[in-house]
């Protein structure tokens, strides 16, 4: 699924406003389907290094096809998580 500028700022806003919330300083990272960077943000306060990290989740999550909280699983047990969804 392609992703426009628009789209992109628009999740960007909402993670970062959803951050606020919870008082917490994030970097959002936003990728194609193809797993290339569109855009990453890091908010005031969040560790130099998120950005990075965020970029790297983001990719992993477009590349399997997987949410991020997915992929954590898959780290935990990677047997139980071996086959893509759709072979499931």
């Amino acid at each position: 699924m392609r992703i426009s500028r628009e789209q992109t700022r628009k999740i960007i806003d909402a993670a970062q406003l959803h951050a606020q919330s919870l008082q917490i300083a994030v970097t959002v990272a936003v990728v194609d389907e193809g797993g290339l960077v569109k855009a990453v943000d890091r908010m005031d306060g969040a560790p130099p290094l998120s950005a990075q990290i965020a970029e790297a989740k983001a990719q992993g999550a477009a590349v399997w096809h997987r949410d991020g909280h997915v992929l954590a699983e898959v780290a935990q047990d990677p047997v139980r998580h071996s086959s893509p969804p759709s072979a499931r």
